[in-house]
């Protein structure tokens, strides 16, 4: 399986407006344990690829219903659909999603509503939204989501100056 591993970094920038500047580094893959024999790899690997186009199909659709409405309870309405009763949310999911949406407010509302529907983002997601954020200019709305990861994520994600 591959893990990312994130970093940022925070540099607070001399000016009159006391802005702040982000730097969100590019995730680095790590390859993690491999299966024991070749026949085991080739059925893990049918597996992955079988749940991934399930989970990427789920994505693209609830990247279609926040792209194609303004966000309202008709939205909410259309991505709740969208979900299986038995099945939260995968992780994979909410990734892919945040990277189709177009409009970075429209992210941070998508963001918000996965987390009321008992989505525990990790750092990788909120990593994602910062840096959607970011490239966008909203500056702004990027600082004031960085000083709210802590108590967005109930304190398990510390950031540190440094």
């Amino acid at each position: 399986l591959n893990h990312l591993h994130w970093s940022v970094s925070v540099v607070k920038m001399v000016s009159g407006a006391g802005l702040h500047a982000l730097f969100v580094s590019k995730p680095q893959r790590f390859i993690g344990a491999k299966a024991s024999s070749n026949e085991g790899s080739k059925s893990i690997l049918a597996k992955a690829s079988s749940n991934q186009g399930s989970k990427s199909k789920v994505a693209r659709s609830m990247a279609r219903a926040v792209n194609s409405n303004p966000w309202s309870d008709e939205v909410e309405s259309s991505l709740s659909s969208l979900l299986r009763p038995s099945e939260s949310l995968s992780r994979t999911t909410v990734l892919q999603t945040l990277r189709l949406v177009k409009d970075p407010a429209d992210g941070l509302r998508f963001f918000d509503w996965v987390s009321s529907k008992g989505f525990s983002h990790r750092e990788q997601s909120f990593f994602l939204m910062l840096e959607f954020l970011g490239r966008a200019r909203n500056l702004n709305v990027a600082r004031n989501f960085l000083f709210s990861i802590e108590k967005r994520s109930n304190g398990r994600i510390k950031l540190e100056d440094r």
